[in-house]
């Protein structure tokens, strides 16, 4: 049977069923069928519109469950100058550390953090490469010591070129493998 055969036969049965009208079965498969279709239409549509975030999440689960968390696979606690470039109405410019940088952060190690949502231009001073430039915006603030944060503040990178964004996870990565390359009495253990 050709495939042209299959749908007039097809297209007769459902012609036949129509004439003779649907039974309660008929309808209630139907129904069934119709719902199934839309139901995984929207399904695959949705899929499609989330898939970014639903790789990064299943990506996250995997690393959870080798025994990584998320923090320490993408944070790098580094210690690198920053300047702090601010209007000279609002504060004057000044030095501090980050005490952790990813690429999408940093925490600031600073005696006097800025408050939430505001926003200011960083330069991360590198030796010997140029230093790195971009806009940042304060995420979350520690007005006072923990045992876990230096008083400082979390920022976010809102405007760092693509090839400074680049020569940072570059940066990040080599120094990381640096800090694991010393030996076991240098890092004071």
């Amino acid at each position: 049977m050709s495939q042209n055969q299959r749908m007039d036969s097809f297209v007769d049965s459902v012609r036949d069923a129509m004439v003779r009208g649907f039974s309660q079965e008929d309808l209630f498969l139907l129904v069934l069928i119709m719902g199934a279709c839309i139901g995984g239409g929207l399904l695959i549509s949705w899929t499609y519109q989330k898939r970014y975030r639903i790789r990064r999440n299943v990506y996250y689960l995997w690393r959870r469950m080798r025994g990584r968390t998320q923090s320490e696979s993408f944070r790098r606690d580094l210690q690198i100058p920053v300047l702090i470039v601010t209007a000279a109405a609002a504060r004057p410019s000044h030095r501090s550390h980050t005490v952790d940088i990813s690429r999408g952060g940093m925490y600031i190690k600073t005696p006097q953090p800025y408050p939430l949502s505001s926003s200011f231009q960083f330069r991360l001073l590198l030796d010997p490469e140029p230093p790195l430039e971009g806009i940042a915006l304060v995420r979350w603030v520690q007005g006072e010591e923990s045992p876990t944060h230096p008083k400082g503040m979390g920022v976010e990178f809102v405007d760092l070129s693509p090839r400074d964004k680049n020569r940072l996870r570059k940066i990040v990565k080599s120094r990381q493998k640096q800090k694991k390359k010393r030996p076991l009495n240098a890092r004071g253990a």
